[in-house]
């Protein structure tokens, strides 16, 4: 198992101080905005539009296409998961946040291809635990984040759903 050198340098897994959230990924170094500090690849998949997402196989699939609607997924099922089966890429040990301090971009990778990434949104300090605000569709989300949304839109009346 080879890590990316990259990522290497910027990042690790820790255990998350999100309830429930396993595993979290943190800056072992102060981040700059904008800048690249982690890499998601996996197990690649065909998508279907308007096919309903099975979220006790895999919470772990992401869009490898900007526009969310076309092209494949990248997945990593079962012990995938766990950093001992695979470590080649460590974005999928990022745990969602509405307060997030990372946004989702895609890069083209020398090793994997076109893949999504995760970018700083703001300076980020090394120690800091690293969040992405998974985006997923109200209508077909896991039972977690649809709780995590309803909670977050009941706390921020201000925030309408399709805001948050």
């Amino acid at each position: 198992l080879v890590r990316d050198p990259y990522e290497d340098r910027l990042c690790q897994v820790r255990q998350s101080l999100v309830d429930g959230g396993g595993e979290g990924l943190y800056a072992v170094q102060d981040l700059e905005k904008d800048q690249i500090v982690a890499f998601y690849n996996g197990v690649r998949l065909p998508y279907k539009p308007g096919e309903k997402e099975n979220w006790e196989t895999s919470g772990y699939k992401i869009f490898v296409n900007a526009d969310h609607t076309s092209g494949e997924r990248i997945d990593l099922p079962g012990d995938l998961i766990y950093t001992e089966n695979y470590c080649a890429t460590l974005g999928h040990k990022m745990n969602h946040s509405f307060n997030y301090n990372c946004k989702e971009w895609f890069v083209h990778h020398p090793r994997h291809g076109l893949i999504p990434c995760a970018k700083a949104d703001r300076k980020i300090l090394a120690g800091e635990e690293l969040f992405l605000h998974y985006g997923y569709d109200p209508l077909n989300c896991p039972p977690w984040y649809k709780e995590a949304l309803d909670t977050f839109v009941e706390e921020n009346p201000s925030v309408e759903l399709w805001e948050a």
